[in-house]
């Protein structure tokens, strides 16, 4: 898929020439927990309010390409004024599958990378779609959105889904 495509009241973006992904892997490396980050942003980004709690470097090419991501998913709603938002690492579990849950309303999902896994499929009514590296996904109705479970491939390497979520506050 090159650009945009529209499934219902879903948008699917491919981001491979907007995002850098290498560029994000510091910042997920460093999660501790799925569930700490939640941050809040006023916009426009440029707000001094907005402070995040993260673990990455103010200033760093990091935060520049996380911030770069936050634009791009609110670059079509121009009528809010704030944006929470979850990143995230999942790690899979050898011989188990592994939930993915989060805490926010999810107007947004943006896959940064994914290893060694089956499953992380998002759906709604919409659309069925398994969860690619560098492709966001927009939800412009509020629904009830999942993702399936996931699983390693191979057990004796690395196994991980690294997302950000976005809800959204007009």
């Amino acid at each position: 898929m090159n650009g945009h495509a529209r499934y219902g009241n879903i948008l699917v973006s491919d981001l491979r020439t907007k995002i850098n992904p290498q560029r994000l892997q510091c910042l997920f490396s460093k999660l501790v927990t799925h569930k700490a980050h939640i941050n809040t942003y006023l916009l426009p980004l440029q707000n001094t309010q907005n402070q995040h709690k993260l673990p990455i470097v103010k200033g760093s090419d990091t935060e520049a390409m996380y911030l770069k991501c936050i634009e791009l998913f609110i670059a079509d709603h121009q009528e809010i004024k704030t944006v929470r938002v979850q990143p995230m690492r999942f790690y899979g579990v050898p011989n188990e599958k592994v939930s993915i849950t989060w805490e926010l309303p999810l107007d947004g999902v943006l896959c940064v990378a994914r290893e060694n896994l089956y499953g992380g499929v998002f759906s709604n009514r919409d659309l069925r779609r398994e969860l690619v590296p560098v492709e966001l996904i927009t939800i412009a109705k509020k629904d009830k959105n999942s993702i399936s479970d996931i699983e390693i491939i191979n057990g004796h390497d690395d196994a991980f889904l690294d997302l950000i979520l976005f809800s959204v506050q007009p």
